[in-house]
């Protein structure tokens, strides 16, 4: 029959038999490996779950979910994939997490070592500049070794002393170098609540946005003129108590402090009373003014007319060369200072507009300061020659632009510790290449304006006056107008080290040399402007072209930076 039908049939017949014998040969004990003993035989499968199919896969309503059989079931809780107990991941006792660090193991106290070194060379260009020791070179600006660390959740503390040189002052440089350190900062900051801290000790003076910037990383390397007009101590001893809400979305800082610095004692036994509270009210709401920030400062304080001697702070470029200084020479009486005596106020505003990868940023200020006058070889006598007043408004407007990782450094406004958060890493997945640091370029323009006044005999005395071309002028008091526009570029390899370049333009509309010129009708500064550039000051015959006609300074910072 077979020879009948032919090779077909012979070939439907075998493949019947095959398939015959296959779920046999799938449920029985398969060959034993060359060489080796047979496997054990595999336990009986249990019978499928209601609603389960063969296949290990769990049927809804015509969906499948699930896998083939093949798929092995999930670990256990607390357990690895190969059943192991899974271990809990620890931070290292020391490293770097963002600063350097070392921690108990119990987590409970920790130390961190943190630094700043910037490294500046500057150039100075103005009329008369050579005349009035205004050279280009380089300084050590800051050199700071910072230690701080944390107790628990409530106690931590800062200390950073600064090694760095005096900075450059051209024709009020100080007649030697100094040679010792200051503390820039050191405080101890006690946490009840997020909303209620206290700190003590040498800190940032709380007004205003710039001034409350860290220095590591102010957008336009030192305080703009305006800042230093109504912040004149950029560091304060007190107390401070502070707060802020989750993402930073409402802040204050109020304190009591000295008032007379970080460098001195309380002169007078007097308080200043300083304050500022700012919000992002959007934060968190990831639209494209989530960062938006706005603000208001106060300060106000008073000076012992008999107990305060040193004098009302100068008016100065991001290199320190005065531009308004509070010392006069009036005629034969000699040398007169300007202290402060009474009253010391001020308020200011704040706006930042993040948007994208565009800041826009401002701040609005009004002084007013209560002063009184002594002359240099009276001082702290007790003969004072008049009361007056050092007051007026200041702002600045800047703008800048990132290119890379924006804010690489934090956001400015405000620079506070708190304990080291750790968090596992994440384990690298296959084909992921290694991630180099972050950087970011910024180039930035600013402009600022000083229009204050100072009356010398607004609240008691007389003006003092002198003649000048026939005609009898003030010999101090006077309009102080100052104008400033500054530009830049920031190259940031890392986060933590940073190339800058900075260029600042000065201008003293109208000034002109503070004395008369013998027998000449060169131009004499008067009322309408007290301010004036290094020009302006240089003594007749040395540079009289500078001396009559300067108005302006400019000035070139590059520094290189390495902060932690």
């Amino acid at each position: 029959m077979f020879e009948r039908f032919g090779s077909p049939c012979v070939i439907a017949a075998a493949s019947v038999i095959v398939l015959a014998a296959t779920p046999a040969a799938a449920q029985g004990t398969p060959p034993a490996p060359p060489g080796g003993d047979a496997p054990p035989a595999a336990a009986p499968a249990p019978a499928p779950a209601a609603g389960a199919s063969a296949g290990g896969s769990l049927s809804t309503g015509g969906l499948t979910l699930g896998g083939s059989a093949d798929v092995p079931p999930p670990p256990p809780a607390g357990g690895s994939a190969d059943g192991k107990p899974e271990e809990k991941w620890e931070a290292p006792t020391a490293g770097y997490n963002g600063a350097f660090y070392v921690k108990s193991k119990n987590d409970w106290f920790h130390l961190y070592f943190n630094g700043r070194l910037q490294f500046d060379f500057t150039a100075p260009f103005a009329a008369g500049a050579y005349q009035a020791n205004l050279f280009p070179g380089f300084l050590v600006r800051r050199m700071r070794i910072e230690n701080s660390g944390c107790f628990g959740d409530n106690f931590c503390y800062s200390m950073q002393p600064d090694f760095g040189p005096t900075s450059v002052t051209g024709t009020n440089q100080a007649a030697a170098p100094r040679t010792s350190s200051i503390m820039a900062t050191a405080f101890v900051n006690y946490k009840a609540h997020d909303l209620l801290q206290v700190m003590m000790g040498i800190v940032q003076t709380p007004f205003g946005l710039e001034a409350r910037s860290t220095s590591k990383y102010k957008d336009f390397l030192e305080d703009g003129i305006s800042t230093k007009f109504a912040v004149p101590n950029a560091t304060e001893q007190g107390v401070t108590l502070w707060g802020a809400t989750d993402k930073n979305m409402f802040n204050y800082e109020v304190g009591v402090f000295g008032g007379d610095g970080a460098a001195r004692t309380n002169a007078d036994g007097r308080f200043d009373f300083i304050g500022r509270v700012f919000a992002i009210p959007m934060a968190g709401s990831k639209g494209i003014v989530e960062n938006l920030q706005i603000g208001v400062s106060g300060k106000y304080g008073s000076r012992d007319t008999k107990k305060v001697n040193y004098d009302v702070h100068s008016i100065t470029t991001a290199n320190g060369v005065a531009l308004w200084s509070p010392t006069y020479a009036a005629g034969a009486a000699g040398t007169t200072r300007i202290l402060p005596a009474g009253g010391q106020m001020a308020f200011g505003g704040e706006l930042r507009v993040p948007v994208e990868n565009f800041d826009l940023t401002g701040e609005f200020h009004y002084v007013s300061n209560k002063t009184r006058e002594e002359l240099d070889t009276r001082l702290g006598s007790g003969n004072f020659e008049r009361y007056g007043e050092l007051s007026g408004i200041a702002y600045y407007a800047q703008a800048s632009y990132w290119i890379g990782k924006r804010d690489i450094n934090g956001a400015p406004g405000y620079f506070r510790i708190a304990k080291m958060k750790f968090k596992k890493p994440e384990a690298p997945k296959a084909g992921d290449k290694p991630k180099g640091p972050d950087t970011a370029w910024r180039v930035r323009v600013r402009y600022d304006q000083v229009m204050a006044k100072y009356e010398g005999a607004k609240d008691n005395g007389a003006v003092s006056r002198r003649a000048v071309n026939g005609v009898q002028v003030p010999f101090y008091d006077g309009d102080i107008n100052i104008r400033s526009l500054q530009a830049g570029v920031d190259y940031f390899f890392t986060k933590h080290v940073g190339m800058r370049l900075n260029y600042g333009l000065y201008v003293t509309p109208d000034s002109a040399p503070a004395t008369p010129e013998p027998g000449s009708i060169a131009p004499v500064a008067t009322e309408k402007q007290r301010a004036a550039v290094p020009g302006n000051r240089l003594a007749a015959g040395l540079n009289d072209d500078a001396r009559r006609g300067a108005h302006s300074i400019h000035e070139l910072i590059l520094r290189a930076q390495v902060a932690f």
